[in-house]
């Protein structure tokens, strides 16, 4: 897969005219090879690909990588630079611009002497479409979330604190297959739950609290990233109404996904729920974002200056949430891919009623 994906760029490094390209985010990296391991590059040309690491990674690499020349580098960015000068004459360096940072863009511009191009679009592009592998290694990730979740559920209980909550969901996700989560598990109760990032504190739960999870893991590279609001005891009807109106402003939005249709169609579906029973005030967010490789990447965030359609490939999240400021909130999140024929939900984590534990 890795490779495949590797010659488009090379063609459109062939196609553009760059003469090499040198890759320093070690997703992209890793996206482009396999490698999980650290403190690595990979420079492209459009007939070779070399992999640069230092001698913690070589013996790794080795095992790891299948038809990349490897190169043992002790000297950093300054030695792969080095490199790069003693062996290759270019006319220009293709470099991952938004992943770049000011002191690295300068030391390329000082040791190379050409004209630095943007390659970041680029490869933004080639991972937003996955390939059926990569779709299955979400799915993968999706069910462990899922499997989780439901061990959690049979775990909290008043009293516990929210950090410990996480911790919790977090070993299930290793003892499930996952390398670990794939951001800070969120886990905020009562009025934290209307903060929409509420990361998991020393808060405890109470009876009464409507408790937000945001959780999600890595599975061979790639991620999950689930939300669920659930009860503890005895709930409001007030609590239930809000809930219902983002499951509902969920549910629609999700049916409305084919391709061609817009992050701003998406955002405008889940606010046209929540505006009309009068929350406009109380969803400021977007209402989801691409992932894959990395828990937020494209196609984009969706709001509604959003105007890219979503493809076949593209795999989604949708989740509107509502945040009473000072009291509680709701959030409710799931993964979709979009296929040729519609969509497919990847989280199957129950959501359809308030769940009380």
């Amino acid at each position: 897969m890795e490779h495949k994906k590797l010659k488009k760029f090379q063609n459109w490094l062939s196609e553009k005219g760059i003469e090499g390209a040198l890759l320093l985010n070690p997703v992209n990296v890793s996206y482009f090879t396999g490698f999980s391991g650290d403190e690595s590059y990979l420079f492209v040309t459009p007939k070779e690909e070399i992999f640069i690491t230092d001698s913690r990674f070589v013996s790794q690499a080795k095992v790891e990588l299948n038809g990349f020349k490897i190169q043992q580098n002790q000297k950093g960015l300054d030695g792969v630079l080095n490199l790069i000068h003693e062996n290759f004459s270019l006319d220009d360096i293709g470099v991952e611009l938004t992943c770049v940072s000011a002191a690295d863009y300068l030391t390329i511009k000082k040791k190379i002497q050409r004209p630095i191009i943007d390659v970041s679009e680029e490869i933004d592009e080639l991972r937003q479409v996955k390939d059926e592998l990569e779709i299955e290694k979400i799915k993968k990730a999706c069910e462990i979330a899922d499997q989780s979740f439901a061990m959690i559920l049979k775990e909290i209980k008043a009293g516990m604190t929210e950090l410990e909550v996480a911790a919790r969901l977090e070993s299930h996700f290793k003892e499930l297959g996952s390398t670990g989560p794939s951001f800070e598990t969120i886990v905020a109760a009562g009025i934290r739950s209307s903060m929409p990032h509420g990361a998991a504190s020393s808060n405890r739960i109470k009876e009464g609290d409507l408790v937000t999870l945001d959780f999600g893991c890595y599975y061979e590279g790639y991620t999950s990233d689930i939300t669920r609001t659930i009860g503890v005891g005895s709930v409001s009807e007030g609590q239930r109404q809000i809930y219902n109106i983002v499951l509902k402003a969920n549910k629609e939005t999700i049916a409305i996904l084919r391709q061609g249709v817009t992050g701003a169609e998406m955002h405008e579906k889940a606010h046209s729920i929540i505006d009309s029973a009068g929350y406009k005030e109380n969803f400021g967010h977007g209402t989801g974002h691409g992932i894959g490789r990395s828990i937020h990447e494209g196609p984009g965030a969706w709001g509604k200056y959003q105007a890219e359609p979503v493809v076949s490939g593209n795999i989604i999240t949708i989740e509107p949430g509502i945040y009473l400021p000072d009291r509680f909130g709701v959030r409710i999140e799931d993964d979709v891919l979009i296929t040729d024929q519609g969509y497919e939900v990847l989280t199957n984590s129950p959501k359809d009623e308030l769940i009380i534990i």
